[in-house]
C-alpha cells in the first residue's frame, strides 16, 4: 500500500547512516543460476529502532516549525502520531534501505575477508570483486563516489598486472 503523495512536495526521512543490524547474502542452492537468499535483517538490533524513533520524533518537531509549516499543504505519513507505539508500528511497516548495502565480500586479511587488498578473491585464481561489496563498512554518504574510486583503482591494478 503506497501512502506517499504523488504530487510535488518535500519529504523528511530519518535515516540510519551506520545501522548496527547486519544482514546476509547466501546461496539458495549449488546452481549458479538460482537467485541468492538476501536477508537484510532490518531492525534486528534494538539500537536501530531506537534511533529511528528518535529521528521520527525530531521530524515531527521540524514539520511543525513555522518555516516549513507555511509551505505545507498536507502533513501526511504517518497519520497516527498519538504514541511512540504507533510510530514504532509505522517504522516496522515501512522501513527500507536508502543506501547501497555493502560488505558481502569484505576486503582484508582476516578470516571473514573474501578479497585481499588487490581485490582478488582468497583461494581462487583470476577472480576479483570490484564493487561496494568489498567495503568492510558503509561510508557516511552515498556509495557512488567510493565505488568509482574502487573501480578506477581496480582498473589500474588489472592493467598493470603481470
Amino acid at each position: 500500500l503506497n501512502t506517499f503523495p504523488s504530487s510535488d512536495g518535500f519529504t523528511i526521512f530519518p535515516t540510519l547512516l551506520h545501522p548496527k543490524s547486519r544482514g546476509s547474502v547466501s546461496l539458495s542452492s549449488a546452481d549458479p543460476s538460482d537467485v541468492p537468499v538476501i536477508q537484510p535483517n532490518f531492525l534486528e538490533e534494538k539500537e536501530d529502532l531506537e534511533q529511528l524513533v528518535k529521528g521520527g520524533k525530531l521530524v515531527f518537531k521540524i514539520m511543525e516549525q513555522q518555516a516549513l509549516k507555511k509551505h505545507t499543504k498536507a502533513n501526511g505519513v504517518p497519520l497516527n502520531r498519538t504514541s511512540e507505539e504507533a510510530l514504532v508500528e509505522h517504522i516496522k511497516k515501512t522501513v527500507e534501505t536508502v543506501y547501497h548495502p555493502v560488505g558481502t565480500c569484505k576486503m582484508g586479511n582476516d578470516p571473514l575477508a573474501v578479497v585481499d587488498s588487490t581485490l582478488k578473491v582468497h583461494g581462487i585464481e583470476n577472480l576479483r570483486v570490484v564493487d561496494a561489496s568489498i567495503m568492510p563498512k558503509i561510508v557516511s554518504g552515498n556509495t557512488n563516489a567510493p565505488v568509482y574510486m574502487i573501480a578506477e583503482k581496480a582498473a589500474d591494478m588489472i592493467l598493470t598486472a603481470t
